[in-house]
């Protein structure tokens, strides 16, 4: 009989292992506790973790090794006597015992099996012939090996990611619009999927006991999910220069209601444990943020006028002048800091930011990670915002630099470090649009960008926005990204305030450019240089051209042709209030206009999460948390 393995009942056990032998699959126990289940105490048997190759008689069955591109062994034992060439068909990729068919496959809902095309499917309905009761289809979920190009995860051992297809405007959790129907034909053989949303340190193919060293002849092979691709319907997609490849996405950890209820014996040290393959999203988070004492709704609370008054923490790094601070401060947050390494831009921001002590801080994000490291390593807030550089991601960029380049991933790779240092509930980042299109040589940025929010356990979402649907008068598409923490549910985009139908007209020239009072700080007309050939006017009930850091581009000129924009012009069309006051000479109050968040579209996002985050907390709250 060929050499079998099962893992007995170890819940709330540990067992101490002297040596561990990975690349051949023996473990040697020399001390064994007793598991209690609910039949009672059993002995742990050695017997029951797999054995070596060469623990299997050769006098019994001849051992055929395989190897795939999974790194991995399949071992099917053969009987000598039998003839090798009606058992067993091998490609070198699969397997397949060709007794097992799928047309005599037993499938039901809940069943996993492999396709032929070499992707998974978890099968939620099965369609069966009426009269022979055969079955003619199945349906479900479908998995894919993790491609870091293709999904923009990296590929790892037995770790599989769920694809779903979102229709826009319905959000990710619509499962039903996911499910693909598959012919029974195109079946190759049944396997294992783990549905789970511990991290991959605490439970993957990596310390999971019964598949190290695997040579057990069962035929189904097992694989961990604990992510979802959300795909959106192509046709939907956001246009941008004709190009609709996946302008809007996300890659979410499965939730907890999504996981399977069971349990697997890991090795965690020199001891086994019994880790569950769902974990509750409080636990989740509380591991990452960790188990501090704090309000559950939020950070700070203050009261006012006997009334409770809750304000989340916000960090704005790449600050700039404060554009995303000031959306955020008008939204209702706290400002725990902004941080750049602009001395105008810094200026500004201080002078705008007096908030009983200085949130404005001057330098390099690198100085501020070393020092925040120095000072204990935790800068916590509820929302951190991101404004990385954009130059090198404009469209405008279309030349190689490598300066500009090696600035971008610097920038970037801090990103990794700012989170861990600040653990935040959510995490958003602004950026150029051009850094999300495939066929761009600034992509592999994004699927960096991607991998940073998701190695760090963060679910984020990204989407390619035009922020006059967010009230900013002006064609501005900016890339947006929403990140969320273990345990901190993925929040939705927010609806478009502006637009046509029941929304809000989209904000104009004429209400804006055209209803600045004379005597308005940095409106200077008769100062502001004209020009010596008109340019073509502009329509006053229309949107500006996207402002950039020079202030001055095509089309971007006051309406009548005439002159250039005055620096408060400038101010409103980027939807800062008319009082912000910007440090430097016109050349640098442009160049922090044009770089910045514009602060109205800044508070409908941050408005947005803040409300969702307190729906959360209250839940919470309710349930005793």
């Amino acid at each position: 009989m060929a050499a079998t393995r099962r893992c007995g009942p170890f819940q709330g056990h540990e067992l101490s292992l002297n040596s561990t032998d990975w690349a051949t699959g023996r473990f040697i126990a020399n001390q064994f506790d007793t598991a209690t289940s609910s039949a009672g105490p059993h002995p742990i048997n050695s017997q029951a973790f797999p054995v070596h190759l060469g623990d299997i008689s050769p006098s019994q069955h001849d051992t055929i090794a395989i190897s795939d591109d999974e790194d991995d062994i399949s071992v099917i034992s053969i009987d000598s006597q039998d003839d090798l060439s009606t058992q067993i068909l091998s490609n070198f990729d699969n397997v397949v015992d060709l007794r097992e068919t799928s047309e005599n496959l037993d499938l039901k809902k809940g069943d996993s099996v492999q396709l032929l095309d070499r992707s998974y499917l978890r099968i939620q309905n099965v369609t069966k012939d009426r009269r022979t009761q055969k079955i003619l289809s199945v349906s479900g979920y479908r998995l894919v090996k993790s491609d870091r190009k293709l999904h923009l995860m990296q590929a790892k051992g037995r770790e599989l990611i769920l694809l779903f297809h979102e229709e826009l405007g319905k959000g990710p959790d619509v499962f039903d619009a996911s499910l693909e129907s598959i012919n029974i034909s195109d079946v190759s053989k049944k396997c294992n999927i783990i549905f789970t949303n511990q991290n991959y340190q605490d439970l993957s193919a990596q310390n999971d006991v019964e598949l190290q060293g695997e040579i057990s002849d069962r035929k189904e092979k097992t694989y961990f999910c604990r992510w979802k691709r959300i795909l959106p319907r192509l046709s939907k997609c956001f246009d941008a220069k004709g190009d609709t490849t996946h302008h809007t996405g996300a890659v979410i950890r499965l939730s907890e209601e999504n996981c399977d209820d069971s349990e697997r014996l890991v090795v965690r040290g020199n001891n086994l444990v019994m880790v569950p393959t769902k974990i509750s999203a409080r636990d989740l988070r509380n591991n990452w943020r960790g188990h501090h004492h704090h309000h559950p709704l939020g950070s700070k609370v203050s009261w006012t006028s006997g009334r409770r008054k809750q304000q989340y923490t916000f960090s704005d790094f790449f600050c700039g002048a404060g554009g995303a601070s000031c959306g955020a401060y008008d939204a209702g947050f706290a400002i725990n800091c902004g941080v750049d390494h602009n001395k105008e831009a810094m200026a500004t921001y201080r002078e705008n930011f007096r908030l009983g002590r200085d949130v404005g801080i001057l330098s390099s994000i690198g100085d501020f990670i070393a020092d925040a490291l120095k000072r204990g390593g935790l800068f916590r807030c509820d929302i951190c915002h991101f404004s990385p550089p954009c130059t090198f991601a404009s469209s405008a960029n279309t030349r190689p630099n490598e300066e500009l380049d090696a600035e971008a991933h610097t920038a970037f790779l801090a990103i990794g470090d700012l989170l861990r240092i600040t653990r935040p509930r959510i995490a958003t980042l602004e950026e150029a649009p051009a850094l999300v299109w495939p066929c761009n040589r600034r992509r592999p940025f994004f699927t960096e960008l991607i991998d940073l929010f998701l190695s760090h356990g963060y679910s984020v979402r990204w989407k390619v926005q035009n922020l006059a649907d967010w009230g900013v008068p002006q064609k501005r598409i900016r890339l947006i990204m929403i990140a969320a923490c273990p345990g901190e549910p993925m929040p939705s985009w927010p609806e478009a305030t502006h637009g046509e139908g029941a929304l809000m007209p989209h904000a104009t020239l004429r209400n804006t450019v055209g209803a600045i009072p004379r005597d308005t700080l940095d409106h200077n007309p008769h100062e502001v240089r004209r020009f010596s050939i008109p340019k073509s006017p502009l329509d006053w009930d229309s949107l500006s051209h996207t402002i950039k850091c020079s202030g001055d581009a095509e089309k971007v000129h006051h309406p009548s042709g005439m002159r250039g924009y005055t620096i408060a012009e400038l101010k409103v069309i980027q939807t800062f209030p008319l009082g912000f006051w910007f440090a430097g000479k016109s050349g640098d109050k442009k160049r922090q206009i044009g770089n910045a968040f514009p602060p109205r579209a800044a508070e409908v996002l941050f408005s947005h999460l803040r409300k969702r985050m307190t729906r959360q907390d209250k839940r919470e709250e309710r349930a005793g948390f």
